[in-house]
């Protein structure tokens, strides 16, 4: 059985959260930063010959508290409703970080942050 290879997840779930929830997102924080943002990273994960099980932390800000914990827990929402990414399955969305307070480690500001593992399947390698 050949390898089969895997999808950029930070870039697709970057598309999601830029088409569904409406927000700037990107895995690099730019300066200035807008005031409602998504950083999607993947944090590890573990792969096999067929399935990747990427684990991804999704950093939310906004201006106030209220409203970087709301536009998490909708981003959230928007993850665990997914059933595509591209034209891949996605068999499972696991929460295993809870959204939780962060406040930013430069400012201080609004950011709630969660861990979500996904379970998709890779496509044959060309």
């Amino acid at each position: 059985m050949e390898a089969y290879e895997f999808l950029n997840v930070e870039a697709a779930l970057i598309g999601v959260v830029t088409s569904r929830v409406r927000v700037p997102a990107s895995v690099a924080v730019d300066s200035p930063r807008p005031p409602e943002f998504v950083q999607v990273t993947r944090v590890g994960g573990t792969a096999g010959m067929v399935a990747d099980r990427p684990m991804v932390t999704f950093f939310c800000w906004a201006e106030s508290w209220g409203a970087a914990h709301d536009l998490a827990a909708l981003t959230k929402r928007r993850m665990h409703s997914l059933t595509r990414l591209g034209e891949l399955p996605v068999y499972r969305v696991r929460e295993v970080g809870g959204l939780s307070r962060a406040p930013d480690p430069v400012d201080g500001s609004p950011r709630y942050q969660f861990t979500l593992e996904l379970r998709l399947r890779g496509k044959q390698a060309p």
